[in-house]
Order: C-alpha cells, then sequence, then structure tokens
C-alpha cells in the first residue's frame, strides 16, 4: 500500500482521474465548437473568460485564506511567519493568476509537499489554450462547413501525440507532454460536433 490507502489504480499508464480529464477535453471539445459558433470570436473569448477566471481566482484565494493556514497551523500550532515562509501565499496567488500553475504549494503546506493545492487547476491552461485553438480556426469558413479540416487538424495532433517522446525529450517540458496529450482530444470533441448530424442520421 501507499501511505495506507492503497496502490492506486492504472489503465495505459493513467490513473481513473487522468482518464476523467479525457473525457472531460472531448465532451468540452464539443460544447465549445457550438458556444463557438453561435457566437462572434469577441463574445466567444468573452463568454470563455467569465466562464473560468472568477471561479479560479476564488479558488486561489480559497487556498491562502483558508485552507493553506488551516494546513500551516495543523504543522506549527501557530500562524506566525504564514505569510512570509516560501513559498509565500503572496507568490501562489500572482505567479498563478495567468491560469497556469507556476506555484503549487503555499509556506510548506500541505505536509511534505506530496500533495499541490488545488491539484486540479492545472488543467486550465490547457482547457484555455484549446479554447483559443478552436476560436481562431472557427474563423475560416470551411472549418464551419466541411468536417474535413477539423479531421485533418485531429488527424496531426494524434500524430504528434503518439510520437510525443522526441518532442516532449528535446522542449524538456512536461507541459509540451500535454498539450500533445489533451489538445487532440479537444479537437476529437470539436470534430464530433460538426459530424453530429451525419452521426444522428445513422441512429
Amino acid at each position: 500500500s501507499v501511505g495506507g490507502y492503497g496502490v492506486e489504480p492504472k489503465h495505459g499508464g493513467f490513473a481513473p482521474g487522468g482518464w476523467a480529464v479525457d473525457g472531460f477535453f472531448v465532451l468540452s471539445g464539443y460544447l465549445i465548437t457550438g458556444s463557438r459558433f453561435a457566437n462572434s470570436l469577441g463574445r466567444y473569448l468573452w463568454n470563455r473568460v467569465l466562464r473560468i477566471y472568477p471561479g479560479f481566482v476564488v479558488c486561489l484565494l480559497s487556498v491562502v485564506l483558508l485552507f493553506a493556514p488551516i494546513g500551516y497551523y495543523h504543522q506549527h500550532h501557530t500562524l506566525r511567519g504564514y505569510t512570509t515562509h516560501a513559498p509565500s501565499p503572496y507568490k501562489f496567488v500572482v505567479t498563478d493568476l495567468g491560469l497556469k500553475m507556476n506555484t503549487i504549494w503555499v509556506a510548506g503546506t500541505p505536509t511534505g509537499n506530496h500533495r499541490p493545492w488545488a491539484g486540479s487547476l492545472w488543467t486550465l491552461w490547457f482547457e484555455f489554450l484549446c479554447y483559443l485553438i478552436v476560436g481562431a480556426v472557427a474563423c475560416l469558413a470551411i472549418y464551419r462547413r466541411s468536417p474535413w479540416l477539423a479531421a485533418t487538424l485531429f488527424v496531426l495532433t494524434s500524430i504528434a501525440s503518439i510520437e510525443q517522446a522526441p518532442i516532449t525529450a528535446s522542449l524538456h517540458s512536461d507541459q509540451a507532454f500535454q498539450l500533445c496529450r489533451l489538445v487532440p482530444l479537444f479537437l476529437a470533441g470539436s470534430l464530433f460536433y460538426l459530424l453530429r448530424d451525419k452521426v444522428h442520421g445513422t441512429l
């Protein structure tokens, strides 16, 4: 067992949480493409910011104002030094405001730094990048009229995902690995949206 909780099951190298993220990106690609087609680019981007950012900021503030202080007090039996202990609450909020989770711990908490605070927030940066990709390609009339461009983009990004090892090794970045993994899933959802009438007609 690990930490007394047993071994987390995995399939294909991913735990259930990883597969849930994959499914979320496919579903999100489907729904977000529908939103893009129903709105101008400006309105679409504004809606996406309003959908993600306020809740994201609330999560960051909840960590530094509530949960991390509780964790710090549990460790030290006092809150003295909480605001200056590295990484500071200020650094956690400021460095993460751009959606990318650059700082994942606060003042030495959680205990042992084995797990980050608000660990699921790491997906939002990649999610927003996918929003930008679909927002851009949907400006092309051919993307709206025919599924072929969406299918081509899905195939190309899927090839990059399959062959991601040399890409991530050359860039020395876990971000590149996640992009290679998640972008084709999002584009798969977008392709499903474009094919929705054809799929519905066969059922």
